[in-house]
C-alpha cells in the first residue's frame, strides 16, 4: 500500500454503516463483505447476499460505494457480487 492509500480500517469504518434492513445489522457485521483489496485509490470490494433475489442488492452496491469513495485517498470503487 502507498502512503497515500486509504488504509483497511478506514474502508471497514466507511462499510459499518451499511445497515441491513431486515436484519439491523451492518454488512461487515454478518460477514457478507467478503473481501476488500486496495490498489492506490482503487478498491474492490466482494460482497456477498444472504439471497440472490436480495430487494437491497442495487442500494447496498450503492452505498458502499458512496461510503468508500468518501474516504481519504479512495479515487474508484469496484463492488463484485460473490456467491461463495
Amino acid at each position: 500500500m502507498s502512503a497515500n492509500a486509504p488504509s483497511q480500517q478506514a474502508i471497514s469504518a466507511a462499510l459499518d454503516n451499511i445497515i441491513d434492513p431486515e436484519l439491523g445489522r451492518s454488512l461487515t457485521q454478518l460477514g457478507l463483505i467478503r473481501q476488500i483489496d486496495i490498489e492506490g485509490g482503487a478498491v474492490h470490494i466482494d460482497l456477498q447476499l444472504t439471497s440472490p433475489s436480495c430487494p437491497y442488492a442495487e442500494e447496498f452496491i450503492a452505498r458502499i460505494k458512496n461510503n468508500v469513495l468518501n474516504v481519504a485517498g479512495v479515487r474508484e470503487v469496484e463492488v463484485e457480487l460473490v456467491w461463495s
